[in-house]
C-alpha cells in the first residue's frame, strides 16, 4: 500500500492544517501523485504532480484540466511574494509533468 499524507505549509512550518491566510498544502495519494495546492492564488491554485487524477483513474470527470504552465507561473509568484524566493516556473513546470501523462 502506498502513501497518503497531507502537509500543510503556513508561517514558515509545515503541519497538518494552515495557521495563516498564505499557505502551500501537498497532499499524496497513494504515493503515486500529490495535489499541490496555494493560497493567496494568481491562478487556480491548483496543480498536480506525475499525473492528474482524470489521467490515474482514467476517468475524465476525476479532475478539471490544468493549465500546469500557469500554475507553474502562480506558484513561482506565490513563493516570490509569500517567501522571497525566485524559483523558475520551468522548473516546477518540469517537476509537474514528471513521469505523468500531462499533469
Amino acid at each position: 500500500m502506498g502513501r497518503f499524507q497531507k502537509n500543510v505549509y503556513s508561517n514558515s512550518a509545515w503541519s497538518e492544517a494552515a495557521s495563516g491566510s498564505d499557505w502551500l498544502s501537498i497532499d499524496i495519494h497513494d504515493s503515486d501523485f500529490a495535489t499541490v495546492e496555494f493560497c493567496p492564488k494568481s491562478g487556480q491554485g491548483l496543480f498536480y504532480l506525475r499525473f492528474e487524477p482524470r489521467d490515474y483513474f482514467e476517468e475524465p470527470a476525476a479532475s478539471a484540466d490544468v493549465d500546469v504552465r500557469a500554475e507553474a507561473r502562480a506558484l513561482a509568484d506565490w513563493l516570490r511574494i509569500v517567501e522571497s524566493r525566485e524559483v523558475d516556473p520551468a522548473l516546477i513546470d518540469g517537476a509537474a509533468r514528471c513521469g505523468g501523462a500531462g499533469g
